[in-house]
């Protein structure tokens, strides 16, 4: 399930825009920052198509933009994709929080919000002559740094940084090249990042870092559903 990607722009954002205004199947938004929200939302649906797009519903401080190139602000996002849900163009799926609990007391599975572009959306975005093949992709990054208080902080890249920024995208076309499914559902669109925390306050990675796959939040019944290519896995 792919998270909302921020590098994506058309090749000629004026025009789909212009596009927009005359659009009477695609709500239209008043700020410029809720126009350009649109734009991505428009883009990463000509992408995926009617895939779950995963996103964080709640308010959040925007990412720098090191990691948000083109400043999508995470309100403006959310207030579009609701709009496109009343307007019956999406439909939104709220995640949970990491804390909450089932009726056993049992921690549910980390879930994260997700929205799927109805067929009125995804025709209306071909009329646009928006599609996959004539999209922008600002190249992202697969190092993150954060700073105590666990907000992203922009970083120089050093040989180092440039070093694990090429395994992790090696890494994530190797495993976007095998079948992978969970319970007999797909898991695509492979985007793992290696997360390092400024624990010196000083910008450095000295401590290492971690990577997180989307199989370690699942509970020990659906890792055994597990299938690469067809096959089983096994613990190690």
């Amino acid at each position: 399930m792919p998270k909302i990607n921020l590098n994506l722009e058309p090749e000629d954002t004026d025009t789909v825009l212009n596009k927009l205004l005359t659009n009477p199947s695609i709500p239209t938004f008043r700020t410029k920052a809720q126009r350009k929200a649109l734009v991505c939302i428009l883009c990463n649906v000509a992408k995926y198509q009617d895939k779950p797009i995963l996103f964080n519903l709640r308010n959040q401080k925007n990412d720098p933009p090191q990691y948000n190139p083109h400043q999508i602000g995470n309100k403006p996002l959310v207030a579009v994709i609701k709009s496109l849900e009343k307007a019956k163009l999406a439909k939104l799926t709220k995640g949970n929080k990491w804390f909450e609990k089932d009726e056993e007391g049992e921690h549910k599975e980390r879930r994260l919000s997700s929205f799927i572009a109805t067929k009125d959306l995804i025709k209306a975005i071909g009329s646009l002559k928006l599609n996959a093949n004539n999209l922008k992709e600002t190249s992202r990054t697969f190092v993150v740094l954060k700073n105590l208080g666990d907000n992203l902080i922009e970083f120089t890249p050093t040989a180092y940084t440039d070093h694990i920024n090429n395994l992790m995208s090696e890494y994530c076309d190797f495993l976007n090249a095998q079948k992978i499914t969970v319970d007999g559902e797909p898991v695509e669109d492979f985007y793992l990042i290696r997360k390092y925390k400024d624990w010196a306050c000083n910008g450095s990675f000295l401590f290492g870092g971690r990577t997180y796959h989307p199989f370690m939040g699942l509970s020990k019944a659906k890792r055994s559903k597990i299938r690469i290519n067809g096959q089983a896995t096994r613990s190690v």
